[in-house]
């Protein structure tokens, strides 16, 4: 069935308003290259802790976890030769899930955000640091209920893909 005019118009309006509640988070887009400042903090990190934010119910209902994803992040992360962390004050990539619409029709409209958190320190004051996002990968998607745990999964992994590749130009493997 073809999109009708209002339906694309509608999808169109959706993004606009989520980048715009977002804001900074939706910095980057699949197939978008980083800025080289973005890539360049990366550097020296010895290791990473994962973190995933809270699922909302239909995201479970629909066969998500939160156990299931961090595990696939972390197993992505020691794969690609990333030493990966369980506790500590380690930077921390942090993956946030969220199911924005569920439609009659049983479409879900979702927004995934991957982003590294560090402690950084003001410039004029370093006494003053707090963590803050210092790279950031995000990725808006429209699928079946039925496929919404399959799709996530593969699209969390395709931007742990991204942050890989991006950490391992700033930290190749010996």
């Amino acid at each position: 069935m073809q999109p009708t005019a209002f339906t694309l118009r509608a999808r169109f309006i959706l993004t606009i308003t989520i980048c715009l509640l977002l804001g900074p988070a939706v910095s980057a887009w699949p197939g978008n290259e980083y800025d080289p400042y973005e890539r360049d903090i990366l550097k020296g990190i010895p290791v990473i802790q994962v973190m995933v934010d809270p699922l909302e119910p239909d995201a479970e209902r629909d066969g998500l976890t939160n156990t299931q994803l961090k595990t696939d992040v972390e197993v992505r992360l020691r794969k690609a030769g990333i030493r990966v962390a369980s506790s500590g004050l380690f930077p921390v990539l942090r993956l946030i899930v969220k199911e924005l619409k569920r439609s009659a029709s049983e479409k879900c409209v979702y927004a995934l955000r991957l982003e590294l958190l560090q402690e950084i320190a003001l410039v004029r004051n370093r006494s003053v640091s707090f963590n803050a996002a210092t790279w950031e990968y995000s990725y808006l998607g429209e699928v079946g209920a039925d496929k919404f745990s399959r799709t996530v999964r593969d699209n969390v992994a395709d931007m742990v893909d991204h942050f890989i590749n991006a950490y391992l130009e700033y930290n190749p493997k010996p």
